[in-house]
């Protein structure tokens, strides 16, 4: 998952601006499976942040 901006939707900070987070559920699926197949392909490659 890099960019889905149809999984998105607008969220205001605690400082007032806007932002775009991800709909409940959907990012936790896709860094999970993004972080199992590194860990497959490259289990030298430790993934720490997913942003």
């Amino acid at each position: 998952m890099l960019w889905r901006p149809d999984l998105q939707q607008p969220k205001r900070s605690q400082t007032g601006g806007w932002n775009a987070r991800y709909r409940t559920g959907h990012k936790g699926r896709y860094d999970a499976a993004l972080t199992d197949l590194v860990a497959e392909r490259l289990p030298f490659c430790r993934i720490r942040y997913a942003f």
